[in-house]
């Protein structure tokens, strides 16, 4: 099956406001942490989640998206998100982790997520508090023809659902800040996270959706115009292009969450 195009400024718009309910850093502290910046936090340096086991190969169904608008990529999501399930089940319970399926939602842009009115240009949102994959109808995720696409932020918001599970988010927001730029860092850890738990599913399954070398290029080339030095967001919470592509094609190489760990990273590869 061939890729449709990814369109950059899009699912810029998708990554930026993946988490809505528990934001990252919102509870952390204003205050110099010793052993900036995770300090002594083993949930998320030494996390089961890195157990070094290789993803269980799963094949999956993937439906064409097609051209068929907002129904067919409801299918295709859909099914997408059925094949996360199998795949991270699998996978957090040999981790010794809990695992629990999350709710899928299909809302009107209008809709309150979270108890909050849905943020302006989020086109796809994980709430943290219902456990929830929200996705609205009528919107540029759904309306979008690429399946490429509509798998790539299924399982980055998936992703933000394994951090609530494996007690990463809650462990973020435990993470002491001095300033500004630190909380950055922060979130930029978890949102990159989340890109290469996105990346090891993928590389779980590549080989079931008949993909090939030159779908993943694209999509790579499509991550990077997503980045935080892309499209004037003037917010540094997501990462560059750059890091973005290497944590997406560093979690796809390993098929495994052991390659995720960015809270041990060095700052430049968070940047």
């Amino acid at each position: 099956m061939t890729a449709g195009r990814v369109g950059g400024a899009v699912l810029s718009a998708i990554l930026a406001g993946a988490v809505l309910s528990g934001a990252p850093g919102t509870a952390g502290t204003a205050r110099a942490a010793a052993g900036y910046p995770v300090g002594n936090a083993p949930v998320l340096t030494h996390n089961p989640l890195y157990g070094r086991s290789v993803f269980t190969q799963v094949a999956c169904e993937e439906p064409a998206a097609g051209k068929g608008g907002a129904a067919s990529a409801r299918r295709y999501t859909l099914a997408v998100v059925k094949c996360l399930d199998r795949v991270w089940s699998t996978e957090l319970r040999r981790r010794n982790l809990p695992f629990r399926r999350p709710v899928v939602r299909f809302v009107s842009t209008r809709s309150r997520v979270c108890g909050e009115k849905w943020p302006k240009e989020t086109i796809a949102l994980y709430c943290r508090a219902e456990r929830s994959l929200n996705f609205p109808v009528g919107s540029g995720l759904l309306d979008n023809d690429s399946d490429l696409f509509l798998l790539i932020v299924a399982a980055h918001e998936y992703a933000h659902h394994v951090q609530n599970l494996s007690g990463i988010m809650k462990g973020n927001d435990g993470l002491a800040y001095r300033n500004k730029k630190e909380l950055n860092e922060q979130a930029r850890r978890q949102e990159l996270q989340a890109e290469c738990l996105a990346g090891a599913f993928a590389g779980s399954v590549w080989t079931s959706l008949a993909r090939t070398a030159a779908d993943w290029r694209l999509l790579l080339r499509s991550q990077k115009a997503t980045g935080d030095d892309s499209g004037g967001r003037g917010v540094r919470d997501h990462g560059k292009g750059s890091s973005i592509v290497y944590w997406t094609n560093r979690g796809f190489r390993a098929a495994s969450s052991s390659a995720c760990n960015t809270w041990t990273a060095a700052s430049a590869r968070v940047s």
